[in-house]
């Protein structure tokens, strides 16, 4: 008997053995397995991608090959070429070129300095699921095969880009004039529209002096010129290139919402002059439905009234005291490239009663000086504002709305007569309030200046 239980627990120990064994087995042959099928599909993808490879490069040898039986250099520019299809890859070529002068310092256009020698051609080939990241390269050199150098003249060199991310524009139209009596004379050949690289040349230029116009429909320059001409801060001389670099880049749109800070539709001065200010600021005189501006990405804001003679128009200069909070410049917008966007106007609003019959309302801005927080008004009985609306009934109750700062409001007969004083009830708007969440004005709140007879003071500053 106890030999008998003996073998029994000898048996049972040895099957118990062998599912444990074969367990093990299973997961070191899983394991194997799954490394190698890895490693097979990753010869495959190197080897496929070597193919790949090998005819990218062959496709990069081609267009180098008609890149080099090109003879006029400037014709070579950067950008996509078709894509090519093999089999059941396609492949994408781009072409990255830029002129290397004297300086040896390849500019954007060839403007690191002296004169232009070549040009550096870069090809890329890229193909979707590439397994290995680097595209394949191919690169030359194009000499010209004429002089574009001449030692009694000098070359001017012109690069235009854009306002976001640098990108060149082309298709731009460029004019160089001599300036009179400065040495220089008119071109023999017009100067070619900006290429893809957004680049281009005025060779064999007479030493002297000269302006430059660029222009191009709906774009509009850092400087915000819609299309203007500026004199060359260098003259040409002879044997050098001059290098200039412009940004323009296609209009935004701004629609100006004055009294953005008010709910109550007040009138708004026929002759509202509003600032645009940015960079390059922009006066209007008239409240202009819309304003195209460069579209630079830090945006403008718009600040209304004489904005260079008078500081107490900007609400944000406007300083706070025991009783009244810093006053809030209106929000900054920007828009992007061929975009638009509301731009907010904040404004006073004052209630006018008219003390006649047929009456037209108009508002002087008064001299003040700088004290308890407001930054004053340099520069008296200078600003008019006219309101052009016939008011045909005595005790009216009109809303206007002004930039801020102390303003004598009259009535007369006739536009922008000063004949008589009306009656100014309490102040509707004038605080400006921004949602710092949103970047908007908020609208509604009351105005914190002062009414005395017919002068208002409207401060935009909140009570504490």
């Amino acid at each position: 008997m106890r030999s008998l239980l003996k073998r029994l627990r000898s048996v049972q120990s040895d099957e118990g053995l062998g599912i444990i064994e074969v367990i093990a087995a299973f997961a070191v042959f899983s394991v194997i397995a799954v490394g190698m099928a890895y490693a097979l599909l990753s010869m495959t993808r190197l080897s496929s991608d070597q193919t790949s490879r090998e005819t990218a490069t062959n496709l990069a040898a081609q267009q180098i090959d008609k890149i080099q039986t090109m003879t006029d250099p400037t014709a070579i520019t950067s950008g996509p070429l078709p894509s090519v299809t093999i089999g059941t890859v396609t492949y994408d070529i781009q072409v990255n070129v830029g002129w290397v002068p004297a300086s040896g310092n390849a500019g954007r256009c060839g403007t690191g300095g002296g004169a232009l020698l070549y040009k550096r051609v870069n090809v890329e080939v890229t193909w979707d699921g590439m397994y290995l990241q680097n595209p394949v390269r191919a690169d030359t050199a194009i000499a010209p095969g004429t002089r574009i150098n001449d030692p009694d003249a000098g070359t001017i060199v012109v690069s235009i880009t854009g306002a976001i991310d640098g990108s060149p524009t082309p298709a731009t139209t460029v004019t160089i004039t001599p300036d009179a009596g400065g040495g220089g004379e008119a071109l023999t050949a017009a100067v070619p529209a900006t290429d893809a690289d957004g680049c281009t040349f005025a060779l064999k230029v007479k030493p002297g002096k000269y302006s430059i116009t660029i222009s191009r429909t709906g774009y509009v320059s850092s400087d915000n010129q819609i299309a203007g001409t500026q004199k060359l801060a260098q003259n040409v001389v002879a044997g050098t290139t001059l290098p200039l670099i412009f940004q323009y880049d296609n209009a935004a749109t701004f629609v100006p919402k004055y009294a953005a800070n008010s709910t109550r539709n007040p009138a708004i001065a026929s002759n509202m002059q509003v600032t645009f200010v940015g960079t390059a600021s922009r006066t209007e005189t008239t409240p202009v439905a819309s304003e195209k501006l460069y579209p630079k990405p830090n945006g403008y804001s718009a600040v209304p009234g004489a904005y260079n003679t008078c500081l107490n128009v900007n609400p944000g200069n406007w300083v706070g005291n025991a009783t009244l909070a810093d006053g809030v410049a209106s929000p900054t917008v920007s828009a992007v490239p061929g975009g638009g966007a509301d731009l907010p106007i904040a404004l006073g609003v004052v209630n006018v009663t008219t003390p006649a019959a047929n009456s037209y309302i108009t508002a002087v801005h008064k001299t003040s000086a700088a004290s308890n927080g407001d930054p004053g008004c340099a520069k008296a009985d200078t600003v008019a504002y006219t309101f052009t609306t016939l008011i045909p009934t005595k005790g009216t109750v009109v809303p206007i709305a002004l930039p801020y700062g102390k303003w004598q409001i009259y009535t007369g007969t006739t536009v922008g007569a000063l004949t008589s004083a009306p009656t100014l009830l309490a102040i509707a708007d004038g605080v400006v309030g921004v949602d710092p969440a949103t970047n908007t004005l908020i609208t509604g709140l009351p105005g914190a200046g002062t009414v005395t007879g017919s002068t208002v003071v409207l401060d935009p500053r909140a009570t504490k």
